[in-house]
């Protein structure tokens, strides 16, 4: 189902940090990391994928994933992105699930920093490891933001389907149309879509949509203007929002979090 990440690091390496450039519209195969914690910080907008639901960050969040837990980038614009993988063994005093994190200037500086010390001599490293680590303990904090709920199919012609979806690109295809291209009834796609995802193909499709109006929102656009582009009327969107995610657009991305989400 999902590829196992493989780090090359030398064994007495507390943390790794790397830097990965993506195209736009690219994404990354679901994989998991069984040894290590990642610290993913892409510079541009991208969704992350998690066990807990797909998290849309702006350039100043990044998502911490704990050993174990599969995930996937999928990268709406042309970026470079950020990573500190770190070894199990440190990991017990951050956050135990997947989690979107603040990116302070201190913080940005820190994983600067680390990245061109990668080539000084081990015992440079080593200190490096030392004053990133205690920084990361400090400043790894769940900002409590609930990531949109949606879970990708285990099925891979399912899966073509959803990252469609994710990008935009369904051109307003019905259900019908859907489980043509697939050569199923509808019944069937729908069925296989709440047996995979816990939701029909309609209601993925639904959120789906509200991913794309997060980084609208990130970047500032008004709640009305985004609600309109994606066919609601003001306050049904904000109801939607509110019940998907747990707090009104104008507070997500403040990490101000009201009820939880249905």
């Amino acid at each position: 189902m999902y590829q196992t990440g493989l780090l090359q690091r030398d064994p007495l390496e507390l943390l790794v940090p790397s830097v990965r450039a993506f195209e736009a519209e690219s994404s990354e195969p679901l994989h998991v990391h069984e040894d290590e914690g990642q610290l993913k910080w892409p510079r541009g907008h991208a969704m992350v994928c998690t066990p807990r639901g797909i998290f849309v960050v702006p350039p100043s969040w990044a998502v911490w994933i704990p050993a174990g837990q599969a995930h996937r980038g999928i990268y709406l614009q042309a970026l470079r992105e950020h990573n500190v993988h770190i070894h199990v063994s440190q990991c017990s005093p951050l956050p135990q699930r997947c989690c979107a994190v603040r990116v302070s200037a201190a913080l940005a500086e820190a994983l600067s920093s680390a990245l061109v010390e990668r080539r000084c001599d081990f015992e440079s490293r080593a200190r490096r490891d030392r004053a990133l680590l205690e920084r990361l303990r400090g400043e790894l904090v769940d900002l409590g933001v609930a990531p949109v709920p949606l879970t990708f199919p285990a099925n891979s012609r399912l899966r073509a389907v959803a990252d469609e979806l994710l990008m935009g690109r369904d051109s307003g295809r019905t259900l019908a149309q859907w489980a043509a291209a697939l050569g199923v009834s509808s019944s069937t796609i729908n069925r296989a879509f709440a047996r995979d995802t816990g939701t029909t193909l309609g209601e993925w499709r639904k959120r789906a949509r509200l991913l794309k109006a997060l980084p609208r929102l990130a970047a500032g656009h008004h709640v009305t203007a985004v609600a309109r582009e994606l066919g609601y009327r003001p306050s049904s969107f904000i109801h939607m929002f509110r019940q998907t995610l747990g707090t009104t657009p104008g507070r997500y991305y403040r990490g101000e979090q009201g009820a939880a989400p249905a």
